[in-house]
């Protein structure tokens, strides 16, 4: 996870089925989808951050959580 400046804030390192985890109050979506959770999970909401991933993380699931937790997609 980066900002507009380029500079890295936060990465994820696949390490198999040990990194597919997710917070507790958070839903078990899919290995990837899982990924995008995690990294935002810590970002503020209600605060016009934009979330950009690519179509490898995206599912319509992923999306409808996310829009339930007002990120601009």
């Amino acid at each position: 996870m980066s900002g507009k400046s380029g500079f890295c804030y936060d990465f994820d390192i696949f390490a198999g089925a040990q990194s597919n985890v997710v917070p507790e109050s958070c839903p078990n979506l899919s290995a990837s989808s899982n990924v995008v959770i995690r990294m935002s999970y810590f970002i503020l909401r209600h605060c016009n951050y934009k979330f950009f991933f690519d179509n490898w993380f995206t599912s319509i699931p992923l999306l409808v959580y996310l829009h339930k937790r007002v990120f601009y997609l």
